[in-house]
């Protein structure tokens, strides 16, 4: 879903998000330059990027937009060899590009569907209407949305309830570890790209030094 898209629906649901809408990662006062996290330096070290964030803005009645860490263009200067799905999800969530998502949400569903294989996990959950429901399909799409926009669900937590259409209690209790265990595999996937990249940095550093 897209950031506007989550916001009507918490507001469906009583949960009024307009107060940080447009402060994508500061959630408690102005918006301002966000802090790069020490993996972040690093790998923007290693790519050769500059460390400057762009500052968000802070206007009445639209969302603000906040340049992604990295662009499709610098990852793909280093990412030969990456493999398809590691790759996609560093577009994603790296450099902000939604391109690959029909492609990484399908992906996510297969992976889910392995882990439920091993893990034994019930095809159908209670929804919020009574009904049983299946829920594979949705659980990748929050894998995703809750990555593309982590400060909806840092400022509302009952919004992974609200997006599976469920309980809070059945999310707390049951479907809560689903999501961790399908989230790892999405992490897995770009700590190899992250991986991968840094490793043909280093191996392209000690090449330029010995043809020095």
């Amino acid at each position: 879903m897209k950031a506007a898209e989550l916001v009507s629906l918490a507001a469906a649901h009583g949960i009024d998000l307009t107060h940080v809408a447009g402060n994508a990662s500061e959630l408690h006062g102005p918006a301002r330059k966000r802090r790069l996290s020490p993996a972040e330096i690093k790998l923007r070290k290693d790519l050769h990027i500059g460390l400057e964030v762009v500052p968000t803005a802070q206007g009445a009645g639209s969302h603000v937009y906040r340049r992604p860490t990295w662009t499709a263009a610098e990852l793909g200067q280093a990412a030969q060899g990456v493999g398809r799905m590691p790759w996609l999800a560093a577009c994603y969530s790296f450099a902000g590009d939604s391109t690959g998502y029909p492609e990484l949400h399908r992906g996510l569903m297969m992976e889910a569907l392995r882990i439920a294989t091993a893990e034994k996990w019930p095809m159908r959950v209670i929804g919020r209407d009574g009904s049983m429901q299946f829920y594979v399909a949705e659980l990748a799409q929050l894998v995703l949305d809750a990555d593309a926009h982590k400060w909806i669900f840092t400022a509302a937590p009952s919004m992974y309830a609200i997006c599976m259409r469920m309980e809070e209690e059945i999310w707390a209790t049951t479907m809560s570890r689903r999501f961790t265990s399908l989230h790892v595999r999405y992490e897995g996937w770009l700590a190899t790209a992250q991986g991968m990249i840094q490793r043909r940095l280093r191996h392209e550093d000690i090449r330029e030094v010995e043809t020095a």
